[in-house]
């Protein structure tokens, strides 16, 4: 087992290098596409929007079409994060997976 299977974590190809799928925070019926490095989490953009106002004033602001276009992962929306994947990873975890 690799380090990344050991994170909960599944390496997938992209076309500026390998981006990480985490394997916990990858819902298939996600909506929208958060990357903190190279670590992507596909995730629901009303769940995100209703527990994190951070999340909800984010993306709520109006974007460019320029912009709109060119940030998108699979066909949905692309948030990119500045903070770090660990980071981002345990503020998911606690916010979309009960204990």
């Amino acid at each position: 087992m690799d380090s990344h299977e050991e994170l909960g974590q599944k390496e997938i190809a992209a076309s500026d290098g390998p981006l990480i799928h985490h394997s916990e925070l990858w819902f298939e019926d996600g909506n929208i596409v958060i990357q903190a490095e190279r670590t992507v989490y596909k995730v629901h953009k009303s769940i995100l929007c209703k527990y994190s106002p951070l999340f909800a004033d984010t993306l709520s602001l109006p974007q460019s079409p320029e912009l709109a276009a060119t940030d998108s992962y699979e066909g949905h929306p692309l948030l990119q994060m500045q903070e770090s994947a660990g980071d981002i990873s345990l503020f998911l975890q606690a916010l979309l997976i009960p204990k």
